[in-house]
């Protein structure tokens, strides 16, 4: 992480939980995140306003000190706003409520450290026992020297919290006919997916699985969201062989079909 410059926010970040609030309440919760995020906007902008004054005067955005100022600015407002958003339950997505991580802006260049497996990791230990454990805490252990986060990696940083369990890589079992019998009993859980490019690769927390009649669809969790597609689409991303990284990794044995993490002590 950046540590070029040191700015202390004394602001609590708002928690949002799964209760039946009255109106009155749930108006003071909705207006006290909303003054707690303008905030965090306000922070940022004396912040970049100071990496201006400082270091942006003569060379500007050819500065590399100035462009190192203003990336501790953006990382500090996103620790200022981050929080889980809960997601509510849904009679065409998730049976059961759930809270989906934001995912902070990638580091390094060209975005080589991803926070997507970070931000997954976060996800798992919200939804399985109540910790609330940002996706930057988890990417300290997290992110090795490859890009983004393998599966080991996101295993380890999670064993690392004490008071959640154990987890490990898991895999599809060989009884099973069907790929995602093993996963269904297991969530929620982690996968890597093929994702839109041949060379990305994306985490998601997978929290459900719908299947009506001739319908299937898998319902995860990422980028603070919650979203679906359908089973076959998914099997499709999940075995990696079409990504051009994914068929890399699936040849060097580096990554095996179907992985995800899972807990292993229930």
């Amino acid at each position: 992480m950046r540590k070029m410059i040191w700015v202390a926010l004394f602001l609590g970040c708002a928690e949002a939980e799964w209760t039946d609030m009255e109106p009155v309440l749930e108006q003071r919760a909705s207006e006290a995140i909303e003054l707690k995020s303008k905030r965090c906007e306000q922070d940022r902008i004396h912040c970049e306003q100071m990496c201006f004054r400082e270091y942006g005067q003569t060379w500007g955005t050819w500065s590399i000190t100035y462009n190192a100022c203003m990336d501790q600015c953006l990382e500090i407002y996103e620790v200022c706003t981050h929080r889980p958003n809960p997601i509510a339950a849904h009679a065409s997505y998730a049976r059961d409520s759930s809270y989906s991580w934001d995912q902070p802006t990638s580091d390094g260049i060209n975005g080589y450290y991803g926070y997507c497996g970070p931000t997954a990791g976060a996800n798992l230990l919200t939804n399985t026992c109540g910790a609330r454990i940002s996706p930057r805490r988890i990417s300290e252990t997290a992110f090795s020297w490859t890009p983004g986060t393998t599966p080991k990696k996101l295993v380890s940083a999670l064993n690392a919290i004490e008071g959640c369990g154990q987890w490990a890589v898991c895999h599809p079992s060989p009884r099973d006919a069907d790929v995602l019998g093993t996963l269904e009993r297991l969530l929620p859980v982690a996968t890597l997916l093929e994702w839109e490019g041949a060379l990305d690769i994306h985490w998601v927390t997978v929290v459900d699985l719908r299947r009506t009649g001739s319908q299937c669809n898998v319902v995860y969790n990422h980028w603070g969201i919650q979203d679906r597609m359908t089973c076959n689409d998914f099997i499709s991303r999940w075995s990696l062989v079409d990504a051009t990284l994914g068929a890399t990794t699936v040849a060097t044995r580096a990554l095996k079909p179907f992985t995800f993490v899972c807990q292993t002590d229930r």
